[in-house]
């Protein structure tokens, strides 16, 4: 699904990858953020290794909020591989310090 919509996002002729590098923004729970980075930075690594994508954690989060900016940079392939990688630590993190 995600493979489907990126092209479309950089307005590609008919939605077909143009095979230039593109750029990837995610908005993430600052709780969460600690997963992705790992300790050390070593989750982080291990990401951008296993994806070939350029991956970055902002440190300051958005204006008036508790979510921090996660980028991924490469080319669709690799933005697709860096974002799944990047979901399944968030779907399998939960977020700290949320009243239930």
């Amino acid at each position: 699904c995600l493979e489907n919509a990126i092209p479309y996002l950089y307005e590609c002729p008919d939605g077909v990858d143009d095979g230039n590098d593109k750029e990837l923004k995610f908005l993430i729970h600052q709780s969460i953020v600690g997963g992705i980075i790992g300790k050390g930075g070593e989750k982080i690594k291990e990401i951008r290794n296993a994806t070939g994508a350029n991956v970055k954690v902002y440190q300051t989060p958005a204006p008036q909020s508790t979510e921090r900016c996660c980028q991924a940079n490469g080319t669709m392939e690799k933005l697709v591989l860096a974002a799944r990688e990047i979901f399944e630590v968030v779907q399998n993190t939960d977020i700290k310090g949320m009243e239930e």
